[in-house]
This record gives structure tokens, C-alpha cells and sequence, in this order.
């Protein structure tokens, strides 16, 4: 029988405990591990995972746990979120605990890709047939998160000027979700995609851009300044950050829209020709480690588990060895190695309320409310000037009308009811 090493999380993910009992048996090594949420294991693991979204400063391992001096057992973030979603992560002195990081970033120890060996399939897809249609604008944007830390919403507020956006979700939705259609059926119906990420980091790249090519529309996308190791050929994207104002982005949809050839163009990629170098190269680091066939969470998994093993065989066979001695060990024989000294690094990356020089002012936003208030008192003033006596009457009725709602209800003011 295989020998099994248990994984801890110290956190649920999301507050439930997903991952309790889980077997990572599909790497291919002669050995598996199970994930576990027990707190009771702690002397048994090899690794201690925390969910950022789920971590509390105050609920956190004991002392012997923490203190780099005498601690032998690696932490590890997880997340696949941008760090601005959960501010803690911007504290150096909290990240110091981590050895070991787990998120969207390739620079991760045991990188979360938002991507699997699919995406491959769905860029060299044929491109499916799209019914020219009346229905829908020549744009999708499908949107769940209203918070979007770089204001992304004011941007497509202000391009919604200039072309038409059909928008679906829980935000500025101007369209009905279709009965029973998943998310790709319902962009192979648009010519573009508003593939924008709710945060501008490094890396930071999620299934919004997987879903417009799976659907094969033009991905209209804002995420991290480069978008290189994800994108099938140089052309293969639209960069809103291309365009100094959304109404020359608007323009620029327009004259594809106008010219079927130009916008074929930006499809090639679905047709018999080369693609870049550096989207190879993003394929190539999990083909090494014979992981590729993976879905990107399991890949992550298996690393995981590898790194865990791997610790509980060191610590098996030098159960005299010093926190020192483990260190030298994990920082020089461990593939990937940790961060013991410094922890992992604050993301520096990231940019905040990027669109918010869109935001429309408060006159601007409420324009008509104002307009309409404005109206209604210059009526009033009119009828006050033409019918003096007419109003006044109005004012005394409506004010005995108030006293005699209040004394029906037995309202007391001071020692008077009214």
C-alpha cells in the first residue's frame, strides 16, 4: 500500500471545508496525500496551508509554530484572488509567517493557473459560424463583482456612450440572462468580449479570457500590463490601455465591425499559423514536470504533495536535526525552494481605482433627479404666485390632515398629545 502524507489547512476555504478528506492519488508517484482540516494533525504535517480570504490574525498556530527560530513546519498563502481583495496581504510583517506561496502569480511557489491544457484546445478551435443578428450589440460583458477594485464599471460606463454593451450579471445589466445557457453559449453570440479583470496585477489573468476564446469572440481585455504569456498571437487580444479614451477604443470596434477581413485578422490564431514564442513557454514549465495533462488545480496538488513528501522523509530520517539544519535543508535540496528569511514578498504590482477618472460627478450622475426637483419647485412657485389664496388653503388642509394622523395614532409631544 502507498504511504500517505496529510496536507493541513489551518483555514476553510471560504468557510467550508472543501477540501476534508481529499486524496491527491492521480500524479503518478508512488505515493498520495490526503488534505485534512483537523488542527489535531499539526505534528504530523508537512506543510500548513491558509486560505487568505479565510485567515484571521487571531486565530492563528501556536508560538512553536510561528517563531523562525524553532519552526519546522512551512506555511503557505493560497489564494486565487488578487491581493487588493484582501488588504492584510499588503502588511510585510503578516507575510513574513509564509514560506510558500500558492496563488495566480507563475512566479508561485505552486502556481494556480486559471488555465488547463484546454485553452490550447480552444485556440486552435475552428471558428463557429456567428448569425448575424439584431438582437445583441456587437459586445458582451457578463459581471458579478460590483466592487471591483480598479473601478473597471466607470470605464465601460463611459464606452457605453459610444457602442452599444449588452451586460449581464448583478451590475449595470442591461440584458436577461438566457434560460438554461452557460456562459460561452451566450458570447458565442457577440463579435467581442469584456474580458476585464476586477483587479491590475501581475499575472492576474482569470477564465474571463478563456471563456471569450472558447466562444471564439475577440477578447477586449485590461488586466496586467502584459498579456504575453497568455495570448495565442500578437494580435489576439484588444488592450483597452491601447486606447487614450474609450470613445477611440468604440471607434476602433466600429471600423472592424465595418471591415469583416480586419476582423478575421484578429482570429488567425484559430487557422494554421505560429504561434508565439512566449505562449509556448507558458505551457512549457508544466510539461517538464510531466503535469501538463492536468487540470491547474491538481497540478498545484501535485506539487504540493511532492514538497510534503519530501519534508516528512527528511524529517523521518534526521529526527535530530535542528530547525537550522531543516532550513538548510528546505532553502537548498527542495524544488521549489521556500522563503524562510524574509517570507514572501508584498505584491507591489497592483493598481488601484485605475478607472476612476471616469466617474461621473454628483451633478453629472444625477442630472435628471436634480433637473426634476428643480422643476417641481418652480411649479410650486407659479401656482403659490397665481393662486395665493388657493395654496394657502392646500398648506392649512394638508397640515390638519397631518395633526389628525398623529393624534389617531396617540403621538405625544411634550405633555400635549396632537
Amino acid at each position: 500500500m502507498a504511504e500517505n502524507y496529510s496536507i493541513l489547512y489551518w483555514t476553510k476555504f471560504f468557510g467550508e471545508p472543501i477540501l476534508e478528506g481529499q486524496n491527491v492519488d492521480y500524479c503518478g508517484y508512488p505515493y498520495t496525500c490526503t488534505f485534512t482540516y483537523n488542527r489535531e494533525e499539526i505534528n504530523s504535517t508537512s506543510l500548513l496551508i491558509f486560505h487568505a480570504p479565510d485567515y484571521n490574525p487571531r486565530d492563528l498556530p501556536a508560538p512553536i509554530y510561528r517563531d523562525k527560530a524553532i519552526k519546522t513546519l512551512p506555511w503557505i498563502l493560497n489564494t486565487a484572488e488578487a491581493p487588493v481583495n484582501d488588504p492584510w496581504q499588503l502588511d510585510a510583517r503578516k507575510l513574513k509567517d509564509f514560506e510558500y506561496s500558492s496563488t495566480y502569480r507563475r512566479d508561485s511557489h505552486f502556481p494556480i493557473s486559471y488555465f488547463g491544457a484546454e485553452l490550447l484546445d480552444y485556440v486552435r478551435r475552428p471558428q463557429i459560424p456567428r448569425a448575424n443578428s439584431t438582437n445583441h450589440a456587437p459586445i458582451a460583458w457578463i459581471v458579478s463583482n460590483c466592487k471591483a477594485k480598479n473601478k473597471r464599471h466607470y470605464y465601460v460606463r463611459e464606452l457605453m456612450k459610444y457602442i452599444d454593451i449588452d451586460i449581464y450579471g448583478h451590475c449595470m445589466n442591461n440584458k436577461e440572462w438566457p434560460k438554461d445557457k452557460p456562459i460561452v453559449e451566450v458570447i458565442q453570440n457577440y463579435k467581442f468580449y469584456l474580458a476585464l479583470e476586477n483587479s491590475n496585477c501581475q499575472d492576474y489573468v482569470t477564465e474571463k479570457l478563456e471563456n471569450a476564446i472558447a466562444a471564439g469572440a475577440v477578447p477586449i481585455v485590461d488586466g496586467p500590463a502584459t498579456y504575453d504569456f497568455v495570448a495565442p498571437t500578437k494580435n489576439a487580444f484588444i488592450n483597452v490601455n491601447s486606447f487614450e479614451h474609450p470613445k477611440q477604443l468604440a471607434t476602433y470596434l466600429k471600423n472592424l465591425l465595418a471591415n469583416p477581413h480586419r476582423y478575421e485578422q484578429l482570429l488567425s490564431y484559430k487557422k494554421d499559423v505560429k504561434l508565439t514564442d512566449a505562449f509556448h513557454k507558458g505551457w512549457d514549465f508544466y510539461g517538464k514536470k510531466g503535469l501538463d495533462a492536468l487540470p491547474p488545480t491538481k497540478r498545484s496538488y501535485c506539487n504540493l504533495c511532492r514538497v510534503s513528501r519530501d519534508i516528512a522523509v527528511y524529517k523521518r530520517n534526521h529526527p535530530s536535526a535542528t530547525p537550522e539544519e531543516f532550513w538548510t535543508f528546505a532553502t537548498t535540496q527542495l524544488d521549489p525552494q521556500p522563503q524562510y528569511a524574509s517570507g514572501i514578498q508584498v505584491d507591489d504590482t497592483c493598481v488601484i481605482n485605475k478607472w476612476s477618472i471616469y466617474r461621473p460627478n454628483f451633478l453629472v450622475l444625477y442630472f435628471w433627479q436634480i433637473l426634476l426637483f428643480i422643476v417641481l419647485l418652480w411649479a410650486i412657485h407659479l401656482y403659490r404666485k397665481r393662486n395665493p389664496r388657493t395654496f394657502k388653503h392646500a398648506l392649512a388642509h394638508s397640515y390638519r390632515s397631518v395633526k389628525r394622523r398623529f393624534r389617531g395614532n396617540g403621538v405625544c409631544y411634550g405633555e400635549h398629545m396632537i
